[in-house]
């Protein structure tokens, strides 16, 4: 390989390597939107984002003691 093919290869790679992080910058800011713009439907629904899966566990254990306790009042199945 000769110096210019050499040259000509490093400027595609690096075209390459700047086309990918431009891509990715764009992709990180549409993320950043849609995480935001999810924050904001959280705050709307009263809850905090940043304790947010917190919450999730709370209900979820709400849920099972319910269901436990829903069990226990029906009568049992005897078929």
């Amino acid at each position: 390989m000769n110096l210019e093919q050499r040259i000509s290869e490093l400027n595609q790679r690096y075209e390459q390597a700047k086309d990918t992080r431009k891509r990715a910058e764009w992709r990180m800011e549409e993320l950043e939107r849609e995480e935001k713009e999810l924050n904001e439907k959280i705050k709307a629904l009263g809850f905090d984002p940043a304790t947010l899966e917190d919450e999730i566990k709370r209900m979820e254990s709400e849920i099972l003691r319910l269901l436990d306790e829903a069990e226990k009042l029906l009568p049992e199945d005897k078929a």
